[in-house]
């Protein structure tokens, strides 16, 4: 069972690193000249992917493993251990690899990332015999860049990549956060915004890469980049050393000597770690949001703020709701446990010490027991996937061909939007960061609201409500949902309408009647001929 490996390797005294070999980063290195040595651009990024692996596992240098801990307040040093004892010849292989690497993405035309591998493989010591052709490569990316820009300097974008550093969050001025009875929290604007308005720009509390992408984007912030490796496991990677130190302080300090075996078991587990890690170790600075508190007995203008783990610490559960299925009371009262014993060890020391007089490990097992089945509580209503959209090239423009999922984050003011199933604003990613844009002009008053799925359009009312009833918990009540607005009463029937054959809008029923668009009656045969082609296994319902 993968998590009983992970408690049992984490219970021993097991240093960091211990995953690391040089002699398996140059086998892999080797592997991937053969790859390179084809000249083929298939072949070029199977080479790249392997130089990557190549990377991930080399030992990293000494003084770099111990800059890192100090930066990152030590967490985890005292199973530094024997981890650095091969960390010299791994700078060698990781020069080399990193060389080879400039190579591929310069074949491929990444210029910019050609630039950042190359310097990496300056600074931890390329061979003698190396440096004429790094240097002249990077000579030529220069060249390139600077024709590019027409003479301008490309210098601060790839010092931005050796130095990855994630930007703040930010709340528009005209948002905030409202309270009643009967919404909950919910997210207003105080003044006119007009479509395309960013109002919400948000980093998560916490999240999880799908292990698909752990060789091509940043553990941390699920950007996609020349990849640099934890310098102690194997499996992940980042943009650069600001992701790294962050996501070692936060979380990976506790998972990076198993990591190997963690990336297996559910999500949610993977997720509520990192989001009780980062609660616990403090490492997370607080973005205050007004909230207004005026139907909760204070004078209407108050406001209270509140910081990034308070308000992570009162999102809504659904305990009552989700607790009555004994079946998902007993899965997760099962994560619970594993979740204590994989990493009560090392987190019970972040719980405030209890007093002489109480039993020391009850209480801090019972503690991050709770913690974690909260949490779990929470992620069941309150994560959201990760998304990215994949494109292609054609016609002279750039299309939108599909969205892939990333993985999982915690946000804390994005999760305190309401849904509608007529949304007035949508979520759109860059890595991990989301960015929360009205998509039609608000008044002073109007709430915003996202869509958690179901949408009008796609589903009928009834199917909606069911599933949202059965995953969010709650009667909605939405515009769409309520049935008021004609529109959107049309857009209900075009779910699973005929096209008129005049204009292609929805027919009033599969029957027959006019189209609610342009008023058109189809005639029998133009109805039989729609169900002969969108139904041709059933007999139409029409009088012949």
């Amino acid at each position: 069972i993968p998590h009983m490996d992970v408690a049992t390797l984490l219970e021993s005294e097991v240093p960091y690193g211990h995953r690391k070999s040089s002699d398996r980063a140059a086998q892999l290195k080797e592997k991937g000249n053969s790859y390179f040595s084809k000249s083929q651009p298939a072949d070029t990024l199977r080479a790249m992917r392997l130089y990557t692996e190549a990377i991930f596992c080399a030992p990293w240098p000494e003084a770099e493993q111990r800059r890192l801990m100090s930066a990152a307040g030590n967490p985890g040093a005292c199973l530094l251990g024997d981890s650095t004892q091969h960390a010299a010849d791994g700078a060698a292989i990781l020069a080399t690899c990193f060389g080879n690497r400039s190579a591929a993405f310069y074949d491929l035309g990444n210029v910019e990332d050609c630039l950042v591998d190359i310097g990496y493989a300056l600074e931890l010591g390329a061979p003698v015999t190396s440096l004429q052709k790094l240097q002249n490569r990077r000579s030529n990316c220069l060249a390139q860049l600077k024709r590019k820009s027409n003479g301008g300097c490309h210098g601060n974008s790839v010092a931005q990549k050796l130095e990855t550093v994630r930007s703040e969050s930010a709340v528009c001025d005209d948002l905030c956060v409202r309270f009643t009875e009967e919404k909950g929290r919910y997210m207003e604007v105080t003044d006119t915004v007009p479509s395309g308005r960013c109002v919400l720009t948000e980093e998560p509390f916490a999240a999880v890469l799908r292990e698909e992408f752990l060789l091509t984007h940043c553990n941390h912030c699920f950007k996609e980049a020349a990849l640099i490796p934890c310098m102690w496991c194997d499996i992940v990677g980042y943009c650069g050393p600001g992701c790294r130190q962050l996501s070692w302080r936060r979380y990976h300090w506790v998972e990076c000597r198993a990591m190997h075996i963690w990336i297996k078991v559910d999500w949610r587990l993977q997720l509520c770690f990192r989001v009780v890690s980062t609660l616990l170790s403090g490492a997370l600075p607080g973005l205050g949001i007004p909230l207004s508190v005026g139907s909760m007995g204070v004078p209407s203008g108050s406001y209270e703020v509140f910081s990034d783990c308070e308000i992570v610490s009162t999102l809504v559960t659904h305990s009552d709701d989700i607790m009555a299925d004994m079946v998902q009371k007993e899965t997760l009262e099962k994560m619970c446990e594993v979740l204590a014993r994989c990493f009560g060890g090392s987190l019970s020391r972040l719980l405030p010490q209890p007093s002489s007089t109480q039993d020391s490990s009850s209480l801090s097992d019972g503690s991050l027991k709770a913690l974690f089945l909260h949490h779990l509580l929470q992620l069941h209503c309150n994560s959201h996937s990760v998304t990215t959209v994949t494109t292609e090239q054609g016609g002279g423009r750039l299309d939108v061909v599909g969205e892939v999922v990333l993985g999982a984050g915690l946000y804390c003011r994005t999760s305190l939007f309401n849904h509608s199933c007529f949304p007035n604003a949508i979520c759109r990613f860059s890595g991990n960061s989301v960015s929360v844009c009205v998509i039609q002009k608000l008044s002073p008053g109007d709430e915003v609201t996202i869509c958690y799925g179901p949408q009008v359009g796609r589903m009928k009312t009834a199917d909606r409500k069911a599933e949202l009833k059965k995953k969010y918990y709650f009667d909605c009540n939405c515009v769409a949902c309520s049935g008021t607005d004609m529109q959107l009463s049309h857009m209900e029937i075009a779910v699973d309408a005929f096209a008129c054959p005049s204009c292609e809008g929805p027919l009033e029923s599969q029957e027959g009647g006019v189209c609610i668009t342009c008023g058109h009656a189809p005639s029998r045969d133009e109805m039989r001929a729609l169900h002969e082609v969108c139904c041709p296994t059933l007999q139409p319902s029409l009088p012949l």
